[in-house]
């Protein structure tokens, strides 16, 4: 009597793929009840017949009627055969859904229509990139089972890249931006994008992490007068999740140095010791604007202290003992 050997299913996956879905394919698509299943860190395993998608799991498992639940309700794989014998295998279509950090996607958008009072109808180009996170596996392969019988690992970055294009058209197109809007990147604009294109995504799956535009082409005209914005001043932002401290460090407070310009010298009224001696307050002064200003108080100051010196003067000499005695 001969036995089958189970075959144990190990892919060869890490966190550096750039792989959305990644198919696992099985001869004949027949799954063996037994057969155990690595499934990669930050990586899930969605099993799918009929178009239709079952269970998702996150973690190592062995396929059996518990660990897959939906697929065995869905198939009646409890149900016993013609020969009163427990299911041996049930064929399904599987893959590896990768929930890594996807950074610096890219994404293109063509034939964009805009239309203003001063320069009427036109189109643009644009491209730039995204970072987002597959956050539910069954939801993303619904759609693209949706969107295509066979899904691999090319297939399905060609349609999210599609649904990118044709998304944020739309919206730049609803929104009807400005040409110098556009240009500079403004942040009302990128903001307004990424939340629309945000909640487009989460329909699908994916979570958006950063939105950011790199470049766009306008016509010839608009880009010749365009060219005179100085984009160093403007106001450029991304849509990333930055915890405060972040954002301190990223746009750091100009602030003007404030050094002392001299410190002020003042009488001490005393014979017998030095007759000047130095401030411990010295003066400052912010900026040039109010260093004028300054000036005229530390002058005023210091014809108030000469005249009070004097005062002090006469009246120590004011207190000396005369001798009545003393003819002259």
């Amino acid at each position: 009597m001969f036995f089958r050997k189970t075959k144990y299913v190990n892919p060869d996956l890490d966190m550096k793929t750039k792989d959305l879905i990644i198919p696992q394919y099985f001869k004949k698509n027949k799954i063996y009840i037994g057969t155990p299943i690595f499934v990669p860190r930050n990586f899930s395993f969605v099993i799918t017949v009929n178009n239709k998608v079952l269970d998702c799991i996150k973690e190592d498992f062995i396929v059996n009627l518990k660990s897959i639940p939906e697929t065995t309700r869905y198939l009646n794989l409890y149900k016993l055969n013609k020969k009163n014998k427990s299911v041996k295998y049930f064929e399904a279509n599987t893959y590896y859904v990768n929930q890594n950090i996807f950074e610096s996607f890219n994404w293109s958008a063509f034939s964009i229509e805009l239309e203003d009072k001063r320069n009427g109808k036109y189109e643009i180009n644009c491209n730039g990139i995204i970072n987002f996170k597959i956050n539910d596996p069954q939801k993303l392969i619904e759609f693209l089972k949706n969107k295509t019988d066979y899904i691999d690992s090319v297939q399905s970055t060609k349609i999210i890249e599609n649904f990118l294009s044709e998304r944020i058209e739309r919206i730049i197109e609803k929104e009807n931006f400005s040409a110098s809007s556009l240009y500079t990147s403004n942040e009302k604009v990128i903001t307004l994008i990424s939340e629309k294109l945000s909640t487009r995504l989460k329909e699908i799956g994916i979570n958006l992490l950063k939105f950011n535009i790199t470049e766009i082409k306008f016509p010839q005209k608009i880009s010749s007068e365009l060219k005179n914005i100085d984009k160093n001043n403007s106001n450029k932002h991304n849509f990333e999740n930055v915890t405060f401290e972040e954002w301190q460090n990223n746009n750091p407070k100009k602030n003007e140095e404030i050094k002392p310009k001299f410190v002020t010298i003042i009488p001490t009224g005393n014979k017998s010791g030095p007759f000047f001696k130095e401030s411990m307050a010295p003066y400052f002064f912010e900026n040039d604007e109010n260093k004028t200003d300054k000036q005229e108080i530390q002058k005023e100051t210091k014809k108030s202290l000469w005249k009070n010196w004097e005062v002090k003067q006469k009246e120590e000499k004011s207190k000396q003992i005369v001798n009545l005695d003393d003819e002259n």
